[in-house]
């Protein structure tokens, strides 16, 4: 009855595993609850690479425990995690190498946007795309990592003083035992859940990370409560995966919400539109002229079905595009609210006016 206080729980500090239905152990206790909440998150994903085992490697929580940035730094991987540090530690003085296995960086968003954050990045440090690392070496001063380029077969050593591992992430739902407690997971290791978090043992739920979907903070800040409330009060909603928006914190910034241009085309008769920042007054302002917006609009339902940016304040562009979207995907929401001229909000508008008027 106090949930909202925050008050009337126990706290058991430790690692928890089920021991049956309904059951779990931690820190030699046993504990039994009627509901149970799964919220135990994800860890970095670790490949089998030579070598690496023998490495002192960084992952996206060890590389919090340093005192000061290295003077280089090779990160394998290209997601978020890689470009987000790679950026900071760029920004630090750090000598930064990013190897990312694909052909190009941030496989999940729109190509064109992934290729001017690696032109842009890539002015600040160093990027290898279709780089291969297949073994890693300890040496004098520090770490080499060889890799082989998958278009020209050629290998190549890169050497830096520390290495980070950021090649995605895999669920902790293995750690928990759950076959003692009749949970199933998918063939990925998430766990499988209804569209209320329910896992497939009835009354035991699960959010985050661990589910493998939409796996950002504000997306599990929404599943528990939607969870939280659905127990507390009696409600019946369901957790909504599909208008999750995200932002990738490197430089530029990178916003996205929605389908991407290549998945709307397989359902969708679309209209695409394309805005730069430097056709507002307010970018043109800024002096921005590689910086850019892109709008997917259902050319029979004059419907947003996906909105991406890629520049200065992204993630703050796209927030109006998240509330038409939830609201119903309807445009002209946008279009009757009146934007501040000069602003950088007006980049959504003329993104819109650009999908509509596409031949």
């Amino acid at each position: 009855e106090n949930y909202e206080s925050g008050t009337g729980f126990d706290f058991y500090e430790g690692e928890a595993r089920f021991s049956a239905e309904y059951t779990v152990d931690v820190s030699g206790e046993r504990l039994e609850g009627k509901k149970i909440f799964i919220a135990a998150g994800s860890r970095p994903f670790v490949p089998p690479i030579k070598g690496l085992a023998d490495i002192d490697y960084l992952d996206n929580e060890s590389v919090l425990e340093l005192k000061e940035p290295p003077d280089s730094l090779i990160i394998i991987g290209g997601g978020y995690i890689a470009v987000e540090y790679g950026h900071f530690f760029a920004a630090m003085g750090t000598k930064v190498t990013i190897l990312e296995m694909a052909d190009r960086l941030v496989l999940s968003e729109e190509p064109e946007i992934a290729e001017l954050l690696k032109k842009k990045l890539g002015e600040r440090l160093t990027i290898h795309t279709g780089s291969q690392a297949e073994e890693i070496k300890t040496v004098t001063g520090g770490v080499t990592v060889v890799a082989t380029d998958k278009g020209s077969g050629v290998r190549q050593e890169y050497t830096a003083r520390r290495m980070m591992m950021a090649v995605g992430r895999r669920s902790n739902a293995d750690l928990l035992h759950l076959d003692k407690a009749g949970i199933e997971v998918d063939n990925r290791g998430f766990i499988k859940v209804d569209d209320f978090m329910e896992t497939s043992r009835k009354n035991i739920y699960a959010v985050g990370d661990i589910v493998g979907k939409q796996m950002f903070t504000h997306m599990a800040n929404r599943a528990a409560a939607i969870v939280a409330d659905n127990l507390m009060q009696d409600s019946k909603n369901k957790v909504d995966f599909n208008i999750v928006p995200h932002a990738v914190y490197s430089y530029p910034q990178i916003a996205s919400v929605g389908l991407r241009e290549e998945e709307a085309r397989k359902e969708h008769d679309i209209r695409v539109g394309t805005a730069m920042f430097s056709d507002i007054a307010k970018g043109e302002a800024l002096m921005d002229t590689e910086s850019f917006a892109k709008a997917i609009v259902d050319k029979g339902a004059g419907r947003l079905l996906g909105f991406h940016v890629i520049g200065p304040a992204a993630p703050e562009i796209i927030q109006e595009v998240v509330v038409a979207m939830t609201s119903g995907g309807g445009i002209d929401e946008i279009y009757n609210g009146i934007h501040i001229h000069p602003a950088i909000t007006e980049l959504v508008p003329v993104a819109l006016n650009a999908a509509l008027s596409e031949d």
